[in-house]
């Protein structure tokens, strides 16, 4: 009788840890609207929905890559390694409403990104404003976050995932060293900015990246609620297979 009450409650435990999961990858998911945004779609050695742009002098000097070292969650994270001094980034292009307001965040670690510049941060294309940076070596993740305020007839923004900066006057001052890692990217449309939270104010006429220095870039497919559904296949899956384990060793009988 007590095997059978401590089964039953193992059983209900196991359901509600997974019914919590699905339904945070569920809302996670469908409030998001960055593509790829834990970094697990990828095409080759490239990040599926993200291209990457440098600034700063001469060939090579930065590497992008998707590392499975220590992700903050799911498989990967992305990274970027300036082994110049350079700033560099990862953009995306999303669709958002005019006059509205959101929320940027991400998670982010570095490793020997220098103290005196622009450390690693989130910001939008054509605006000099940018997220708290971090710098120097974290060894946890850090959150961070910035806040974006669409004006009339803007329907999408440039999203930036950076280590170091850029100056359009062509001053290096803010490009920077070292290797940022950046995961759980997110892009919430919310009811209110916070008093004394860093806000973006996006315009229409605002400038647009140069697409001469993109180095890279991939085709667009919508593969939006991708993950969502694997984790839902894989939580279902595994309490499925607990259940018929313990009616197929007897440990579960029903009554006739």
């Amino acid at each position: 009788m007590l095997k059978k009450t401590i089964l039953c409650i193992l059983t209900c435990i196991l359901t509600i840890a997974l019914m919590c999961t699905i339904s945070y990858q569920w809302v996670f998911a469908n409030n998001n609207l960055i593509k790829n945004h834990s970094f697990e779609d990828v095409e080759g050695d490239a990040l599926r929905f993200w291209e990457t742009w440098v600034w700063g002098e001469g060939p090579g000097g930065v590497e992008f890559t998707v590392e499975k070292d220590n992700p903050r969650s799911g498989q990967n994270c992305a990274a970027i390694y300036n082994l110049e001094e350079r700033g560099s980034r990862y953009i995306q292009k999303v669709e958002v409403e005019p006059d509205s307001q959101y929320k940027f965040s991400a998670w982010i670690r570095t490793e020997n990104v220098g103290e005196g510049r622009i450390g690693a941060n989130i910001s939008v294309v054509g605006n000099t404003i940018y997220s708290q940076d971090i710098k120097g070596t974290t060894h946890q993740w850090e959150y961070v976050e910035l806040y974006i305020k669409t004006m009339e007839e803007v329907d999408s923004v440039e999203l930036i995932l950076a280590l170091g900066g850029y100056d359009r006057l062509g001053a290096d001052e803010n490009l920077n060293t070292g290797k940022a890692f950046f995961d759980d990217v997110a892009l919430e449309k919310v009811d209110s900015i916070p008093e004394g939270a860093r806000v973006v104010v996006v315009e229409k006429d605002a400038p647009k990246s140069s697409e001469e220095d993109v180095q890279s870039g991939s085709e667009k497919r919508d593969t939006e609620g991708k993950y969502t559904w694997i984790w839902l296949l894989v939580s279902w899956s595994v309490l499925l297979s607990v259940f018929i384990y313990y009616v197929k060793t007897g440990k579960v009988k029903f009554k006739r």
